[in-house]
């Protein structure tokens, strides 16, 4: 672990590297940082990467509620997972309304 430090405080201080970028990178490309990698994350492709935990993108407020996580702490905790719990029950609405909408169309067409 000393030497994966010592390695991000040389990137850090050496190459511009900053918490900002990283965790953005991350949690936008929707990867695990310590993972073994088929690509460099740098080359990711998109959401079919293969190096991609979840083919699902992650809305905006739950990337900010993350963000909230990591520069809050422990403090932050509840609230992320207010938002998190919000988003996913938007998700399922969207879900359910679409799915009526689909029902509603088939029998319709009959």
């Amino acid at each position: 672990m000393a030497f994966l430090e010592r390695a991000l405080r040389k990137h850090i201080t050496e190459e511009g590297l900053d918490g900002v970028r990283l965790f953005s990178t991350i949690h936008t490309h929707r990867v695990v940082p310590l993972a073994m990698r088929t690509t460099k994350m740098l080359e990711y492709t998109g959401p079919a990467d293969p190096n991609r935990v979840s083919p699902e993108e992650m809305p905006d407020d739950e990337v900010w509620s993350w963000v909230e996580l990591v520069l809050k702490g422990v403090a932050g905790a509840a609230k992320q997972a207010a938002l998190v719990e919000a988003s996913l029950a938007r998700k399922k609405k969207k879900a359910e309304k679409a799915k009526r909408r689909q029902e509603k169309d088939m029998q319709t067409t009959r």
